[in-house]
């Protein structure tokens, strides 16, 4: 059997879609759960921000690693901080963000310089690992062989 088709990282955060509104998380006044592209986003306002306590749902490890999707009508920073580190990145469009945080901390906080939108956010430090396809979808080391399996049955 497959345990799992795609790897992914062990999610801590709750509502991490933000298809419960803002339930989990707190917002700063001007920061808000939109529609935008058929998907309920965290709309955040210039220099406010939305942040979760996720302390006691992630599990051990090196380091401590965030995914999520920005976008932005135009350029835009945003920050993203996990206890006393934070991470400057700078999107344009829609982009898929990954992030590796070394030191520890037990809250996840969001803000920009203009008004972008965010989904799916993931904060894990430990990915299942299926052997398929990466968490980035792209294939992995069993590929070859599930392909040779696949054409022996005719599926």
């Amino acid at each position: 059997g497959i345990l799992t088709y795609r790897n992914y990282g062990n999610n801590a955060l709750y509502n991490s879609q933000f298809a419960l509104g803002e339930a989990g998380w707190y917002f700063d006044s001007g920061c808000k759960v939109v529609e935008k592209d058929g998907s309920m986003k965290a709309q955040l306002a210039v220099k406010n921000t939305i942040s979760q306590d996720f302390s006691s749902r992630l599990g051990a490890g090196d380091t401590i690693k965030v995914r999520f999707q920005a976008k932005a009508d135009g350029i835009a920073q945003i920050w993203v901080t996990i206890g006393m580190e934070t991470k400057y990145i700078t999107v344009s469009g829609d982009e898929d963000v990954y992030l590796e945080f070394t030191q520890g901390g037990n809250r996840i906080t969001f803000s920009a310089d203009r008004e972008v939108w965010i989904d799916n956010v993931n904060v894990y430090t430990w990915e299942t690992d299926g052997g398929l396809y990466g968490i980035d979808g792209q294939p992995a080391g069993l590929i070859p062989s599930m392909r040779i399996l696949n054409q022996k049955t005719g599926n």
